[in-house]
């Protein structure tokens, strides 16, 4: 008995059985071998721990940019081997391939997705979990500064260049030659006083 619930008989010198447990837990096996000739019985009890299913996943690039393809790869512990994987990109598209591969679609400066992988060693025991992965229109940001700096560069010449008009109507003033006369000033006199 395999301690939960389930059973196995077989004959011979040896005999070697496989079980699946659906759920994560602490079993005890109970082993019991009779002997018809003469007639005896063994008992053997051993406890087995099966660890809780435990989904996880990474991608490459880590950093990805428009445009470019992303390496999804899924991975599970615990739980009883074989495992299943269904992803959901976060973008309406989905996968069962463990380690697939998927293109997003970024129109904008920037976009945000959330990827999330179920992972099931059987139909009662599967676990999921989820990471965003953003991506940045390199291209369309590059463009978007070479605009802003055309702006600053444009910005600043026609400042230089209204400093240069207003220097131009300036009039102007000689303050180390005595004889130099200012254009709004009366004219002097000759002479002394009468």
């Amino acid at each position: 008995m395999f301690g939960d619930g389930g059973s196995e008989t077989g004959t011979g010198s040896q005999h070697t059985v496989t079980h699946t447990y659906s759920a994560a837990g602490t079993f005890t096996v109970n082993l019991t071998v009779t002997d018809p000739t003469p007639i005896q019985t063994g008992t053997k009890l051993k406890q087995i721990v099966v660890a809780p299913l435990v989904a996880d996943f990474s991608f490459s690039p880590t950093n990805p940019i428009a445009g470019q393809t992303v390496t999804f790869t899924g991975s599970a512990t615990g739980g009883t081997p074989s495992y299943t994987f269904s992803w959901a990109f976060g973008d309406g598209t989905s996968s069962e391939d463990p380690s697939p591969t998927h293109t997003y679609n970024v129109t904008g400066l920037s976009a945000t997705f959330t990827v999330v992988l179920v992972a099931c060693a059987s139909p009662e025991s599967c676990d999921s979990t989820s990471r965003e992965i953003t991506f940045y229109n390199v291209g369309l940001i590059a463009l978007l500064g070479g605009v802003s700096a055309a702006v600053l560069v444009a910005g600043v010449l026609l400042l230089l260049l209204r400093r240069r008009r207003r220097k131009a109507h300036d009039v102007p003033v000689l303050e180390n030659n005595p004889d130099a006369e200012i254009a709004d000033a009366p004219p002097r006199r000759r002479g002394g006083n009468r």
